[in-house]
This record gives C-alpha cells, structure tokens and sequence, in this order.
C-alpha cells in the first residue's frame, strides 16, 4: 500500500507564528529554571524528575530554540521530532501524578499528538488543522481539567512551562506552511 503525500511543509519565519513558537518556548524555558532553581529545592527531587522535567526537558528546550531562532535552520522534520520529543516528556511526567485517568490521557493524548504532528510535517495528513488541534485540546483539558483546585502555587509553576511548551508547539504547526516540489 502507497501512502499519498499530500504536502511536504517548510517553516515561514517571518510568520507571527513562528515569533510566538520561540518566545513561548523561551518563557517555558525560563519558567522552568526558576521552579527548578529558585523555588524547588534539587534535593527534595527525584531521579527521574531531575532527568526527565529538567534535564531533558530543558536541553531539548534549549536545543529547539538554538535551532529554530538562532541558525533558523528550515528543518521542520527535525522539529517535528523535538515535538514528538517534548510529547513524551510531557507523558512520562504525567506518570507520576498518581492519577490513572490522567495516565491514561496522557498516554492517548500525547502520543496522538507527537505521531500527528511527524505525520503532518512528514505530509501524509491534508492541512495542518488536526495537527494544531493536537496541542491545543491537551492544553485545555491539562489547564481546567486536572487538579485546578488541588495543587498549589509553586505546583501551578511547572504547569504553566508545560502549557507554554504546549502552545508554543501549536504555534510551530500554525507557522509552517506547504510547500510543492517542482515536479519534471
């Protein structure tokens, strides 16, 4: 079976999305060390919050930045699999929220989203619709769904960074647009 590619996508950097995708990001970023640095105490930390909601987290945050606003690299691929990157992340935090419909969400919500978002840059899905709509319902639902009322002010922190890196990937999908080869 052949799969039709519909379009193949590039990165319009003089987009407004585009500018939104890397000031979000870096506000994520920037929230991030301060929860890490400046509010939660490193030692109180597990093993693997350390590694996967700071270290890899941040370094993947800093790497797509490097990439995308400092070389302006057009390598919307590479991106989408950053993307796919943070979805992970953002599933192996969830497990240890204790909750197993939140897991369970998780591991639906994003999974569809980071194979949706490959799919989309790779060209195999119509538009980029699905795609955008991929980042946006997880962060509603992470935003009003999930102990809005149970967690506190220094909690609500590291939720914000995942919410902006949620919108910062929506962006990402709203700043591409297609692109045809010059067919012989």
């Amino acid at each position: 079976m052949q799969l039709k590619q519909y379009d193949r996508y590039i990165v319009d950097f003089k987009s407004k999305w585009t500018t939104r995708c890397a000031a979000l990001l870096g506000v994520s970023l920037f929230v991030r060390v301060v929860y890490f640095f400046g509010i939660k105490n490193l030692t109180e930390c597990g093993a693997g919050q350390v590694i996967f909601d700071m270290v890899l987290t941040m370094g993947l945050c800093v790497g797509f930045l490097v990439m995308f606003s400092a070389l302006r690299r057009n390598a919307p691929g590479l991106y989408a699999l950053m993307g796919a990157g943070f979805c992970l992340l953002l599933m192996i935090s969830t497990f240890s929220s204790g909750n197993a419909l939140r897991i369970v969400l998780a591991i639906v919500g994003y999974l569809l989203a980071g194979t949706i978002l490959v799919i989309t840059v790779s060209g195999y899905l119509p538009g980029k619709l699905l795609s955008s709509v991929m980042f946006l319902l997880p962060m509603a639902v992470r935003f009003l769904a999930f102990d809005l009322g149970k967690i506190g002010l220094f909690t609500w922190v590291i939720e914000l960074s995942w919410l902006l890196t949620l919108a910062s990937m929506f962006c990402f999908t709203r700043g591409m647009k297609p692109y045809k080869r010059n067919e012989k």
